[in-house]
């Protein structure tokens, strides 16, 4: 009876899986744009199991579907009448049963393949591996850039304006006064804000002009922690505890304070102490850590869970006649990355605008498009590569998304947002 009992369990789940259904290919869509095609394959159910490889000596890329059959009623359709990249397209069965789709380009090409859902579908980005530049004189020192170049995701447009005059940047902070004329050369509006979690508490950027060129420098604001209306000033932010100092420590940093024993550390959570003791304090996103050393430990340690502890930014930087606070972030000094991990960890592919200068001191304004045409975006890391590949050795994040835009050779790159709304206006002219 036992074995009974066993062989029909054994009988149903085969009959059960043998009822399942393949998924379906139900129809190939291709958009065509200047170098760059868009192959969308509608499916019925998520592809799985699946694989997928090129042959550049063919210039071919051939995807095998397992359990999956050809559905199509109708030929590929073409959303485009632009000439693209894809010459044909083969559909077969290989001798294990999985339906194999190649894709024929016209000439070496790079790819890049995503899955997308309700409705499933496969989604094959194919490119030019070759970068295109279109150069303009703006004017005598005002050269401008449209860079049409690959990278692993697809193909990305590049904005540049590098300006070699040392008195022909203006910088406007009421963004409403801003008046676009035929006269206007390059405009870069800054929203002002890139994200709370970049920005808290990092140090300023200033535009400094000399007479040899322009400089960004990176100034740190000085801070205070206010208990029960006592003033006691912090050493330092997201910086290597010293000795006898009290250095603020905030999600920009990372995930922990990176300390040694040598000291007492709180942890403040919406102005409140949550806890106080140990080394080495995980940072909540929506957590601070003063860490104390030496005299500041003292410190540290008389404050008790449940006390309100505010930080606030000390009297303002006094500003030199030939600086402009930038409102940006820092991620590029002297050639290396800066700012948070957490910022360098951002995965998000979108527009990002940034402003940078050259060892020579030539102002760089830098627009790299996404989400519109034939331009993926970039994400936060390959934003600085990118910067550093064209010489900029310092630099500060500007906007992001649909606030990245750029006024230039008589027409607004990206989506037209009314001026007021940027909290300030860098124009090179």
């Amino acid at each position: 009876m036992k074995y009974r009992v066993l062989t029909t369990l054994l009988l149903a789940s085969l009959l059960i899986g043998g009822t399942c259904d393949a998924a379906e290919l139900e129809a190939i869509r291709a958009t065509n744009d200047s170098e760059h095609t868009r192959i969308v394959l509608d499916m019925n159910d998520p592809a799985s199991n699946w694989d997928v490889s090129s042959n550049p000596q063919k210039d071919e890329l051939t995807l095998v579907l397992p359990d999956t059959k050809n559905n199509m009623t109708s030929p590929i359709s073409y959303e485009s009448g632009r000439e693209g990249l894809l010459k044909g397209v083969r559909i077969a069965t290989n001798a294990k049963g999985a339906l194999v789709v190649t894709l024929k380009a016209k000439e070496p090409v790079q790819h890049n393949l995503f899955l997308l859902e309700e409705p499933s579908r496969m989604v094959i980005d194919i490119f030019t591996n070759h970068d295109k530049k279109k150069v303009k004189a703006l004017n005598e020192h005002l050269t401008f850039f449209r860079w049409n170049r690959s990278i692993p995701s697809g193909r990305l447009q590049v904005y540049t304006g590098i300006d070699t005059n040392a008195e022909s940047v203006a910088v406007y902070n009421d963004a409403s006064q801003v008046k676009i004329t035929k006269k206007t050369e390059l405009a870069l509006p800054i929203y002002g804000v890139v994200s709370s979690i970049y920005n808290d508490y990092a140090p300023k950027a200033y535009l400094e002009g000399i007479k040899d060129g322009y400089s960004l420098v990176f100034k740190s604001p000085q801070y205070n922690a206010i208990i029960d209306k006592k003033v006691v000033p912090i050493t330092a932010v997201n910086e290597k505890r010293t000795e006898n100092a009290l250095v603020l420590y905030t999600p920009r940093y990372g995930h922990s304070t990176n300390t040694n024993a040598y000291g007492t550390e709180a942890l403040i959570v919406k102005n409140k102490v949550v806890s106080v003791g140990g080394f080495d304090t995980k940072i909540p996103e929506d957590g601070l850590v003063l860490s104390g050393h030496g005299q500041m430990e003292d410190f540290v340690k008389t404050l008790k869970v449940g006390m309100e502890v505010r930080i606030q930014e000390a009297p303002a930087h006094i500003q030199r006649k030939d600086e402009v606070l930038i409102h940006g972030i820092p991620v590029l000094e002297k050639g290396k990355m800066i700012g948070s991990q957490r910022m360098y960890n951002d995965e998000n592919r979108t527009g990002r605008s940034y402003l940078g200068v050259t060892p020579e001191g030539y102002i760089v304004a830098v627009l790299m498009q996404g989400g519109e045409g034939n331009s993926v975006g970039v994400t936060a890391k390959e934003g600085i590569e990118i910067l550093k590949d064209m010489g900029v050795t310092t630099a500060v994040a500007l906007n992001t998304g649909e606030y990245a835009t750029m006024y230039v050779d008589n027409r607004m790159v990206g989506k037209k947002i009314p001026w007021k709304k940027y909290k300030q206006v860098i124009i090179l002219q």
